[in-house]
This record gives structure tokens, sequence and C-alpha cells, in this order.
């Protein structure tokens, strides 16, 4: 049987690393000219994201968690 995954993996500094999550459907919307939305959707539930993009880089942010994935910090 295939594994289903609900995780948030976290790098060195507490950073969204890898985002793997199971889902029916995401929706991703640009908010601004360097600003996204990401919802991810299962069921009636949904894990959401500001996504943007820096001098420095694309940074995450996790806003809402009802699909209440787990967050993963890294092991050293």
């Amino acid at each position: 049987m295939k594994k289903k995954w609900n995780e948030i993996r976290l790098d060195e500094q507490g950073d969204e690393d890898d985002i793997v999550i199971d889902c029916d459907s995401i929706h991703l919307e640009r908010m601004d000219h360097n600003c996204w939305w990401l919802g991810v959707y299962k069921d009636n539930k949904r894990v959401a994201f500001n996504i943007i993009a820096t001098q420095e880089g694309i940074m995450t942010e996790l806003v809402e968690n009802g699909l209440k994935t787990k967050i993963v910090k890294l092991k050293k």
C-alpha cells in the first residue's frame, strides 16, 4: 500500500524545507508582484502558506494548518 504523507520538514534554521502533503487539490494565487498564497486541500480542510520572493531567495510562511500537518524538525 502506498504511504500517505502529511509533513512539513524544516531545515537547520527552522525554515520550511520540504512540504509533502497528500491532497485533493491545490490553489496557488498571486497576491502581489513577489508574493503568492498557496492552499493545499484535503476533503474540506486545508493547509495554507504565504510564499514570498526576496533578494535573499524564496521564503515560505505557514499561515493555516487545518489539516494538522506534522511539522518535523531536522534531526542531527
